[in-house]
């Protein structure tokens, strides 16, 4: 394998380890209060050193691990299959448009302005795009590649090609905050990948990929709608929250104004 090809796996690798780490530890079920019968411990079990509340047992651990293998397996069956998508190449499709978008964002932040409106020229005969159109995601990555020092290019299909790539974390958590257990909740983020329509425009590969349609600013938005949708239920099921869950909507309604109607609704 030659070496710039096995530094993206081992750093796919670790990207994939550290976020199912982080989901886990993030959903881990908050540690209930005692019983009545905890209260007063018979003798039989005061012999024994019980666990600290909310401290998961090795056997949990383990099937946690075991339920999370799905979740991985998609997420490291994405990364192989579009590894290729880091490769420069001249785009055929939207994403030629985006990656100029966020050329004129890093060009503004290196003048010291906000690239939150102004003149886009790049387009027929010009156009204030940023004034009118969803322009957080061009700000993010422009941003990223600014502060890494990697390059516009290789920031906007890295971005692109981990956020497709790690989308089974966004739905496991999604389906994991609307109060569905690990095994379903894996089932549906291993299941995540093969989502295809007749139109090749939904929450699918071929809206993001070099031989699609390069939507990119849509795969901010579709990494967010499962999040906003899990956080917005327990928000009006549980009677907390809501900031978060306020937040999470707000920057979907932000990246894709199409994916933030279909979180409202």
């Amino acid at each position: 394998m030659h070496a710039p090809l096995s530094r993206r796996f081992r750093l796919s690798r670790t990207l994939l380890a550290t976020a199912v780490a982080a989901v886990t530890a993030r959903l881990r079920p908050e540690p209930t209060e005692p019983g009545p019968t905890d209260a007063n411990p018979g003798p039989a079990s005061a012999a024994a050193a019980p666990a600290a509340p909310g401290t998961p047992s090795p056997t949990s651990r383990l099937r946690t691990a075991v339920l999370l293998l799905p979740v991985a397996a998609a997420c490291w069956f994405n990364l192989i299959v579009l590894r290729s998508e880091t490769t420069p190449a001249s785009n055929l499709n939207d994403s030629a448009f985006h990656l100029q978008m966020v050329h004129w964002a890093a060009e503004q932040m290196s003048r010291g302005r906000i690239p939150l409106d102004g003149w886009f020229p790049d387009l027929t005969l010009g156009s204030s795009f940023f004034h009118h159109y969803q322009s957080l995601p061009y700000n993010l990555t422009a941003l990223v590649a600014r502060l890494t020092g990697i390059g516009i290019e290789t920031g906007y299909l890295w971005t692109l090609y981990l956020l497709v790539a790690l989308w089974p974390i966004s739905v496991y958590a999604g389906a994991r905050l609307l109060g569905l257990q690990r095994g379903p909740a894996a089932a549906a983020a291993f299941l995540s990948p093969l989502v295809v329509s007749a139109s090749g425009y939904g929450y699918e590969h071929s809206s993001y990929t070099w031989r699609g349609y390069g939507v990119y600013t849509q795969l901010f938005a579709m990494w967010l709608l499962p999040l906003c949708w899990g956080l917005t239920w327990r928000a009006v099921a549980r009677g907390r929250g809501y900031a978060i869950a306020a937040l999470v909507l707000a920057l979907t309604i932000a990246t894709h104004l199409m994916t933030g109607y279909l979180a409202v609704l």
